[in-house]
């Protein structure tokens, strides 16, 4: 299910959406890139999909960066381009979702993005600092 804003006159209303988002795999996570794009993490994977008229519309597939499952994401209030994800390999990534998506609309077969190796089993959560932009945290199972 996804909330909706529908505007009349002077007031808001909040509509639930609901319609069926049928991934290969589990959603482990979730986030609003803007308004209308969802961040959906998935198995290995990101996925963004869009809404018009309260209705799923499109769905871009990033490549798969982890080795094994997303537990965690979040999205830079910063910059909400910019994803902090983390799993269950250890590792935590971040990438520029717009850069990534732009890459594949283009057939680009690459595309960047920053990985840290933990060493400490897997990442059971990532949080971006509310007031330095460029600084984030991950914990780990083991501590």
């Amino acid at each position: 299910s996804c909330v909706d804003t529908v505007n009349r006159g002077t007031t808001t209303q909040l509509k639930v959406v609901s319609h069926p988002l049928r991934l290969e795999e589990a959603i482990c996570a979730i986030d609003w890139l803007s308004g209308k794009e969802i961040l959906v993490a998935t198995g290995r994977s990101l996925v963004v999909v869009s809404m018009s008229d309260g209705r799923l519309r499109k769905r871009i597939n990033m490549p798969a960066m982890h080795a094994d499952d997303i537990r965690d994401i979040q999205l830079s209030k910063h910059n909400n381009r910019m994803c902090l994800s983390g799993g269950y390999d250890g590792r935590a990534f971040v990438t520029d979702c717009e850069k990534v998506v732009s890459d594949q609309m283009s057939y680009r077969l690459e595309s960047s993005n920053a990985m840290y190796e933990t060493g400490q089993g897997s990442v059971s959560s990532v949080q971006w600092n509310p007031i330095m932009a460029n600084l984030a945290s991950i914990t780990t199972d083991s501590g």
